[in-house]
């Protein structure tokens, strides 16, 4: 489904956020968490019930949840949602109002009306784009709270780009990957105090999610003064963050890619993990109709190659089939919206698969921006380079540790 970008978080830089308690801190990640959950569901939305058994909480805490993170309540974020998503097929496509309200998820014409009526007056630049018979192409907006380092995410993804199926330049992102009924390629970029995504997709029921995943790739859902302030507590860390103010946890658009990098990755440069995850795709990822990108392999795909047409150590080799099995049956989904300690504990008791990487998988594609990795060379050395202590865990800095983590990758970088 198509929608705009997703409302900025509505925490105030310096007052709640930044003098919250302890245990508020604690528990902000999982509020927003929630609200992402609230709007990936938007348009197929089945009641606050139901949503709340899949993320294990009440019905009540959810839609205190979605008004601490956002402003708003769970029908209201709902409805913003749908606004949204209607309001970007009317002004990108050429589809009758009809299946605009359907694909929206209003129960018909009159009530999309009513809504974007309300709306009116309200939004900031309108998508625009183009709709064809064989592909959906539009931008959009998608807004953030400053600041946002966003040279420093294109540095990240720069360092460990696959060229079978992204690109970085000086100034965008552009990456190909699977969606839900076919394939999108986005192209993000900076564009005042906005990031413009520009979407191609194959089917139009899939812009919500491929705005998400977007979203997701440059961690705008945070409030980058609250991350900042706790931070600069720590004497050491203060001239990292004063270097790189919003510096963000970069996401994932796949979360089995990420997990794929993660297996790879272990025990062996970025470099080195580049060249053989660009092969794996190069001979098995699908080709992306009219471009020279390709598409990560779905876990289905990889679960039916051959192990020693993988080219990897054996041990490598059955790692990622059973991690590949584990998520096409379902057992893993790694998921932003899935319960992270039942994920991590399913990860934990995969073949291969070890505390670092599943604190890797956790942070890049489940969107935990709690995690210290404590044990990763670059994180360690960097944090003895700089004088930053890593020891016991730094509570201290929760619930925003992944932050840290990101400083110290970078200040080496």
């Amino acid at each position: 489904m198509a929608t705009p970008p997703v409302p900025e978080l509505k925490t105030s830089p310096g007052t709640a956020a930044g003098q919250s308690s302890s245990r508020d801190r604690l528990r902000r990640p999982r509020r927003v968490r929630m609200a992402a959950a609230v709007r990936s569901a938007a348009v197929a939305f089945d009641g606050t019930p139901p949503v709340a058994r899949r993320l294990g909480c009440s019905p009540e805490e959810l839609e205190q949840s979605v008004r601490d993170a956002t402003g708003l309540g769970v029908a209201e974020l709902v409805l913003e949602e749908r606004t949204r998503t209607a309001e970007t097929l009317l002004n990108a496509t050429a589809l009758p109002s009809t299946q605009i309200a359907q694909l929206a998820g209003f129960r018909d014409v009159g009530e999309m009306l009513e809504a974007l009526n309300r709306a009116e007056g309200r939004r900031g630049p309108k998508p625009q784009g183009e709709c064809h018979p064989d592909r959906i192409e539009l931008t959009v907006c998608l807004p953030y709270t400053a600041p946002l380092n966003f040279d420093e995410i294109l540095a990240y993804l720069r360092m460990r780009q696959l060229n079978a199926i992204e690109r970085v330049d000086a100034s965008s992102y552009t990456r190909a990957f699977a969606s839900g009924h076919g394939s999108a390629l986005i192209t993000l970029s900076m564009a005042s105090t906005r990031i413009g995504c520009r979407i191609q997709a194959d089917d139009e029921r899939d812009l919500h999610d491929v705005i998400l995943r977007a979203r997701r790739v440059l961690d705008l859902d945070v409030d980058p003064v609250a991350i900042d302030t706790l931070l600069s507590t720590d004497a050491s860390l203060a001239p990292l963050v004063a270097q790189r103010p919003g510096l963000r946890s970069p996401g994932a658009v796949d979360g089995f890619e990420v997990a794929v990098r993660g297996i790879i990755g272990q025990q062996i440069s970025v470099a080195a993990a580049r060249r053989r995850l660009n092969r794996i795709v190069t001979e098995h990822g699908s080709v992306l109709p009219g471009s020279d990108l390709r598409l990560f392999p779905t876990p289905e795909q990889f679960a039916a190659i051959a192990p020693v047409a993988l080219s990897l150590p054996p041990s490598r080799a059955k790692s990622l089939h059973v991690l590949a099995e584990a998520c096409a049956e379902g057992r893993v989904t790694l998921d932003p919206a899935a319960d992270r300690s039942t994920e991590r504990a399913t990860l934990l008791s995969l073949y291969g698969i070890g505390p670092w990487t599943e604190q890797y998988i956790a942070m890049r594609a489940m969107g935990d921006r709690d995690i210290l990795l404590a044990t990763d060379l670059g994180v360690v050395k960097s944090a003895e380079r700089h004088g930053v202590t890593l020891a016991e865990g730094r509570e201290d800095l929760a619930p925003w540790r992944s932050y840290v983590s990101n400083h110290l990758w970078a200040a080496d970088h």
